[in-house]
């Protein structure tokens, strides 16, 4: 069970901020290795259109498949081929608007978000440094690439009601769940259960637990997974209610505050053990152990395939499914630039619906680099292929090339892809994006009181963290929000 853990761990947006540290060690071992051959030596015919992708320094290029890829287009008829540009990580999204204005590049990775938590896409939008694609996408070849990505992905990255880029197809989770021991809990108690974390308490105060077991309740959300429990989310230092559907000071919202004071209530009780933390999954060797014995109550997780993780018969799964929001990060871009719009939207068609050419750049040659075993793609020899960690992501390869072992969350991607994001509702504030222009330290702020959660309660860090978003000017930046997100609904 911890080598499951441990593999679910890697999965890919749900540690991007650690992946990016990670990728930067990677892709320095990975450069050394692997590259033989020159895309530019490649035959093409005179007047071939060069499509060149900006992408992050760190993303780890093979020479070889890159060559087999544009070898592969020529050879089909095509009139392009595909080059890359690398962009500086650490400076991102101010260097990747300097190469758009240049017009340098073609199509691009946007971004991710930063430690700052600026909207550093919505700035590349608003710069009107990529293509607006709504007319685009309604026509051929256009409409194919619409086809190829659930429709529910491309409202996730809509800003201002337009679609601007493609989204990414990654499914990092399925939700919240609570993973509820039987043999403690009853049938009748587990219909009791409202979805909340409250709920979970009340259902674990009503049993009898020896307390020499373990702790009853075991805490695995990260990050922001907790969203999915208190119906907001938290994102630019603010919190967006979906049932109010108004922007608020997260250190003025019950939701938000109450849902900690739960926790540190929970800690008190001897419910979950002091020392869990509230925004990392830390996981214990002990705590493991406890639960692949069976001494707990519930576990508090996220995942898209728990029954893979808690294998036990005593289990029974309760989800709360989870709620599509603003996915523009990680998204792909057409530079308003480009010199031929027709060529760049026939090859993104051709590379997102058919897994023929991103196979080969991410893989090589079926037969040669690779082979595919019951769905799965392995080495010649049948060993494991590691995981690619940064083509998939800033290419965007998911839906359409074949899976590795331990990528089970999705087996037959197109159709699994598309039945999960028809089954799921959307936020309430897909399409609207947050201008952070005065956003200055507010993200950090917010950051450093979930941290200080680990040693301390809510209201132990409350009063200071409220004195410094007043020197942070919070209430200015609020109201800047919220005129903005007033303007956008009377659009």
């Amino acid at each position: 069970m911890e080598k499951e853990k441990d593999r679910k761990g890697k999965l890919f947006l749900r540690i991007l901020q650690s992946l990016l540290f990670l990728a930067l060690l990677l892709s320095a071992c990975q450069h050394q290795k692997n590259v033989s051959g020159d895309p530019s030596a490649t035959n093409m015919e005179t007047g071939t259109k060069t499509i060149t992708f900006a992408v992050p320094h760190i993303t780890f290029i093979n020479q070889k498949n890159l060559r087999l890829l544009n070898e592969a287009l020529a050879k089909d008829g095509y009139p392009y081929r595909l080059d890359f540009q690398l962009i500086d990580m650490t400076n991102y999204h101010n260097q990747l608007r300097e190469e758009l204005q240049k017009k340098k590049v073609d199509i691009a990775f946007l971004g991710l978000g930063d430690e700052s938590d600026k909207n550093e896409v919505y700035d590349t939008i608003s710069a009107g440094l990529v293509y607006q694609l709504d007319d685009i996408l309604s026509k051929e070849p256009g409409k194919q690439l619409y086809q190829a990505i659930p429709p529910k992905l491309w409202e996730a990255v809509k800003c201002n009601r337009h679609i601007y880029s493609i989204p990414q197809t990654y499914v990092d989770d399925g939700g919240v769940y609570v993973a509820f021991h039987k043999k403690y809990i009853s049938p009748e108690m587990l219909e009791q259960w409202d979805g909340s974390l409250e709920g979970i308490g009340q259902i674990i105060k009503g049993v009898s637990w020896d307390k020499k077991k373990g702790y009853p309740l075991h805490y695995w959300l990260t990050g922001k997974t907790y969203e999915s429990m208190i119906g907001c989310e938290v994102r630019h230092g603010l919190l967006f209610d979906y049932a109010s559907k108004t922007v608020e000071n997260p250190f003025e919202s019950d939701k938000f505050l109450s849902y900690f004071r739960t926790l540190d209530q929970m800690k008190k009780e001897g419910i979950i053990a002091p020392s869990t933390s509230y925004v990392q999954m830390d996981r214990d060797p002990e705590e493991i152990k406890a639960i692949e014995e069976g001494r707990f109550l519930a576990v508090l997780a996220y995942g898209a395939k728990p029954e893979e993780v808690f294998l036990n018969e005593n289990i029974v799964i309760k989800r709360k499914k989870p709620v599509i929001t603003s996915s523009i990060n990680g998204s792909i871009g057409i530079s308003k630039n480009t010199t031929d719009m027709d060529a760049v939207v026939d090859f993104l068609t051709l590379l997102y619906q058919d897994g023929k050419y991103s196979n080969l750049l991410l893989y090589g040659k079926e037969g040669v680099d690779y082979k595919v075993v019951d769905g799965h793609a392995v080495y010649p020899d049948g060993t494991d292929m590691p995981m690619f960690i940064n083509p998939q992501l800033f290419f965007n390869f998911f839906i359409q090339v074949h899976p590795i072992k331990g990528e089970n969350y999705m087996n037959n991607r197109k159709k699994e892809m598309f039945s999960f994001y028809e089954s799921i509702e959307c936020s309430p504030f897909l399409g609207f994006e947050v201008d952070t222009t005065n956003l200055g330290p507010l993200s950090l702020d917010l950051k450093a009181f979930m941290n200080s959660l680990a040693t301390q309660t809510v209201d132990e860090t409350l009063s200071k963290t409220k004195d410094k978003l007043v020197k942070d000017k919070m209430e200015q930046y609020l109201q800047s929000v919220r005129s903005q997100w007033k303007t956008f609904q009377k659009e």
